[in-house]
C-alpha cells in the first residue's frame, strides 16, 4: 500500500514538473487535506491531481476543500464524469485545468462559468462529439486543447479572442466553417493533424494576422498553394495532393527554415504518384 501511495506520489511530481517553468516544492502549507486527491505546493501555487475517481461524490468533496485557493492547476484523470453540470468549476481558482482520460461526452451551458482566471483548458482523450458548450464564460483563455476526442465540426466554436493556442488534432472533422476562426484575432498556432479535412477555402485563415504554425498532418487536403501562401510553418505530411505545388511556396518554407514541411509535402507526392500508376 506505502509503494503504492509513493508511486502515486511520484506521478504527481512529474506532472508538477512538466514544461520550462521551475518546480520548487515548498512546505505544503497551502495544500488542504485531501483524502482522494493529492496536492503539492510549488512557487506557483497547490497543484492538485485527482486521478481514477470513480464516486463523484467524492470529487465534489475535494472541490469543496478546494474553494477559494488558487491553483497552478487541477489534473482530473480518469474520474468517472460524462457531464460536466452547471457551474462545476465555479468555486475553484485555477490557472490550468486538465481533463482527460474519462467519459465525459458532454458539457453544459453553463459548466464553466465562474473559472474566470483560466488560461489553460486541456480536455483531451475523453469521449467529445462536439466544442464543449460554455467555454465563451472563460475570456481569458489563452490555450484550448481538445485532442483525441469524436469532434466533428468546429461550427460551435465561441468567440476567444485571446486564444493562442487551439489543438484540435485526433478528432473526426471533415469540414472547417470560414468564418470559425475570425473572432480569433490572437491565434498564433493551430493542430488540426490526423483528421478527416478534404478542403480549405483560400481565405480561411485571412484574419488570424498573428498565425506563426499550423499542422494539417494525416488529412485529405489536396491542394494548399492559396490557402497557405504567406504562413512562415506548415506541417501536411500525408494528405492527397495531386499536383506539385508553386515553386515560390517551397521556396518560402527554406526561407524560414522550414524546409521539412516542404520535405514531407514532397514525400506525399512521390506516394500519390506512385500509386496513381
Amino acid at each position: 500500500m506505502m509503494a503504492a501511495a509513493q508511486l502515486t506520489l511520484a506521478s504527481l511530481v512529474l506532472y508538477a514538473c512538466l514544461g520550462e517553468r521551475p518546480c520548487v516544492a515548498e512546505s505544503g502549507v497551502d495544500c488542504p487535506n485531501l483524502d482522494w486527491c493529492l496536492c503539492n505546493t510549488t512557487q506557483h501555487g497547490p497543484r492538485v491531481l485527482c486521478r481514477a475517481i470513480g464516486d463523484t461524490d467524492k470529487l465534489a468533496e475535494e472541490f469543496s476543500k478546494l474553494a477559494g485557493i488558487e491553483m497552478d492547476f487541477l489534473i482530473l484523470d480518469g474520474v468517472n464524469i460524462t457531464t460536466l453540470p452547471p457551474r462545476y468549476f465555479e468555486n475553484l481558482t485555477v490557472k490550468a485545468l486538465y481533463v482527460k482520460n474519462t467519459p465525459l461526452q458532454f458539457t453544459e451551458p453553463d459548466s464553466f462559468k465562474g473559472a474566470s482566471i483560466l488560461r489553460t483548458l486541456y480536455m483531451g482523450h475523453n469521449q467529445l462529439s462536439a466544442i464543449p458548450d460554455g467555454l465563451e464564460a472563460v475570456y481569458g483563455l489563452k490555450e484550448l486543447r481538445l485532442p483525441n476526442n469524436y469532434i466533428k465540426s468546429t461550427d460551435n466554436l465561441p468567440p476567444l479572442r485571446s486564444v493562442t493556442d487551439l489543438d484540435l488534432s485526433s478528432n473526426l472533422i471533415e469540414k472547417l466553417n470560414n468564418t470559425v476562426l475570425r473572432t480569433f484575432t490572437g491565434l498564433r498556432r493551430v493542430w488540426l493533424g490526423n483528421n478527416l479535412i478534404s478542403y480549405l477555402s483560400r481565405d480561411f485563415f485571412s484574419n488570424v494576422s498573428h498565425l506563426e504554425f499550423i499542422d494539417l498532418h494525416n488529412n485529405f487536403l489536396t491542394d494548399i498553394s492559396y490557402s497557405f501562401y504567406k504562413l512562415p510553418h506548415l506541417t501536411v505530411s500525408t494528405n492527397k495532393f495531386a499536383f506539385i505545388l508553386r515553386q515560390p511556396f517551397c521556396m518560402r518554407c527554406f526561407v524560414n527554415r522550414t524546409f521539412m514541411s516542404c520535405i514531407s509535402v514532397l514525400g506525399t507526392l512521390k506516394r500519390y504518384a506512385s500509386n496513381k500508376k
